[in-house]
């Protein structure tokens, strides 16, 4: 299944990332695995109670995954560590359970630090589907943190063969400035796993992309995509190693985890990403301001003319993100909302990833 696996975005499975998703082309789904994770039950800002029940809140989450989405896919339920269902098993097991019979191929995902009540039921679904695991592995629970140890007890504990599971070495926000210090740790890392050859597959993954954009001026800024310089040194200093590339697409996890309430101000921004870097567009004016002081969907136009006029631009049949950025350029399209500005930014990057991709490996 995953044997020619090259790409695993890992993304918070939220409305604009799953249009994103039933959106990509044939070609850019070839060879990649979303890894989709569980983004957590809303909160009312002033109250902070859940807007829904968590029984609610996947069940509407599993309609949406599988509206977007079929054939293999990583699942984490990870901000759901605890929860049970009625039969005092995890809601993983139902929720793998249901995507299947949808016409996915789900893998659960899990990690070293993972609840016992939800690594059993990791183990119960692949018995019951045969689909392997994936372990997702913060820096801290990287193989030669203890030579192994904990990783080989969680393999029995799950029943699993290495030959069984998808290796994802994730370096979550970790990722610094400098590609050289990220490719060596990754490279050291890759070399002192337990049985190297025999995974399923193994993946690196991480971002560079800024918790806030706050700082970033009006215009179009450029951000360094660190991680895909890395993985490209890595790649090429073992040349032998079948490596898939991991990120967050143009999303940061940590200020997803925490969004801003839907009354805070905010300005039209595009996020989109070119060959080693993301391109922020940000606007001048204010796309919703306090006391609904604000230009609307109006305040992407300039934003979008000067992506649209950039050489950073691809191309307007590059795929049908770039048709919505020029038309919003020209005025025939509408400049949407935050979930516009994701669903659009994020299906341009899986676009370019596996163009990048396919360019690396000659295919």
């Amino acid at each position: 299944m995953a044997g020619g696996l090259r790409y695993v975005p890992i993304l918070l499975a939220r409305g604009g990332e799953r249009e994103a998703l039933r959106e990509a082309s044939r070609q850019t789904r070839s060879g990649m695995i979303p890894m989709l994770v569980a983004p957590p039950v809303p909160r009312d800002f002033k109250t902070k109670e859940p807007k829904n029940t968590v029984g609610k809140h996947l069940d509407n989450l599993l309609l949406g995954i599988a509206d977007s989405w079929t054939g293999p896919a990583f699942v984490d339920l990870r901000h759901f560590r605890n929860e049970r269902s009625g039969v005092g098993t995890h809601l993983l097991g139902a929720f793998v359970d249901d995507l299947a019979q949808f016409g996915l191929e789900p893998i659960p995902t899990t990690s070293l630090n993972q609840t016992e009540l939800y690594n059993a039921a990791v183990a119960e679904v692949n018995h019951r589907h045969g689909l392997g695991v994936c372990l997702r592995l913060p820096p801290d629970e990287w193989p030669s943190v203890d030579n192994g140890a904990r990783l080989t007890k969680l393999l029995a504990l799950l029943r699993v063969a290495p030959g069984e599971v998808d290796l994802v070495l994730d370096l979550g926000t970790h990722v610094k400035a400098d590609p050289g210090p990220l490719s060596d740790a990754f490279r050291s890392e890759l070399l002192g796993l337990p049985f190297p050859t025999g995974w399923r597959s193994a993946t690196i993954a991480g971002t560079a992309f800024p918790s806030s954009l706050s700082h970033v001026p009006a215009g179009l800024s450029p951000i360094d995509r660190t991680e895909w310089a890395a993985y490209r040194a890595v790649v090429a200093s073992l040349p032998d190693r079948p490596l898939a590339f991991g990120d967050y697409a143009v999303a940061n996890p940590d200020a997803d985890a925490d969004p801003p309430p839907r009354w805070a101000s905010q300005k039209a921004t595009l996020r989109y990403t070119s060959d080693g870097q993301w391109i922020i567009g940000r606007s001048i004016d204010l796309f919703r301001g306090r006391h609904g002081i604000g230009k609307g969907a109006v305040a992407m136009s300039p934003v979008a003319g000067l992506l649209y006029r950039s050489p950073h631009f691809a191309g307007r049949e590059h795929c049908p993100a770039d048709r919505w950025i020029a038309g919003v350029a020209e005025g025939r399209a509408t400049g949407g909302n935050g979930k516009t500005w994701r669903r659009y930014g994020t299906l341009h990057h899986l676009t370019t990833v596996s163009e990048q991709l396919a360019g690396l490996f000659g295919s």
